[in-house]
């Protein structure tokens, strides 16, 4: 297993840090044939972000491309929905995201729903999804209701109802709500 941590503010890509954690664990997979291959599983967790303009150009200068992500944790404030566009490369193996956040409500009464919706696209092998916000939100997001989840973590959203949907088809792991 190879660790890092970096927990200092620091500058990088355009961005403001809090912290950054890398994690390297070894995955064991069975093929058909029975044999068992060795393929690295690599985290990332990024604290206290601010000012980013591009999570794409931030990840690569943190990872190489031989580092495919499979768990990823960021917390920031309120980026633009373009910020975190065209990540499809590093984050189409994502099997874990999650988001801390001071709010999905943007400035100006908009919304950065659209980033967790932006995020989750680019991420279609995600089934852990862990948000957590400091300010609530009105609904769940349509791009949480419509896939299913095995792990499905709402921490702070303020939900009073739960939509329909397909997100707890193949549910395995704890389903937590604190409002």
């Amino acid at each position: 297993m190879r660790f890092c941590s970096l927990m200092l503010p620091l500058q990088l890509a355009g961005a403001e840090l809090g912290g950054a954690q890398y994690e390297q664990q070894p995955e064991e997979e069975e093929e058909e044939d029975g044999r068992v291959y060795g393929e690295a599983a690599h985290a990332l967790s990024l604290s206290g972000v601010q000012h980013l303009d591009s999570l794409r150009t931030l990840l690569d200068a943190l990872l190489t491309p031989r580092m495919p992500l499979c768990d990823l944790h960021i917390g920031f404030s309120n980026p633009p929905p373009a910020a975190v566009r065209g990540c499809e490369q590093q984050l189409s193996g994502l099997t874990a995201l999650s988001i801390y956040s001071t709010s999905l409500a943007g400035p100006g009464g908009g919304t950065n729903v659209a980033v967790l919706q932006t995020l989750l696209e680019q991420a279609p092998r995600a089934v852990k999804l862990e948000v957590t916000l400091a300010n609530e939100c009105s609904a769940l997001p349509s791009c949480v209701a419509s896939r299913p989840w095995r792990v499905l973590c709402l921490h702070g959203v303020g939900l009073t109802d739960l939509p329909a949907g397909p997100y707890l088809t193949g549910f395995l792991g704890f389903l937590g709500f604190r409002v």
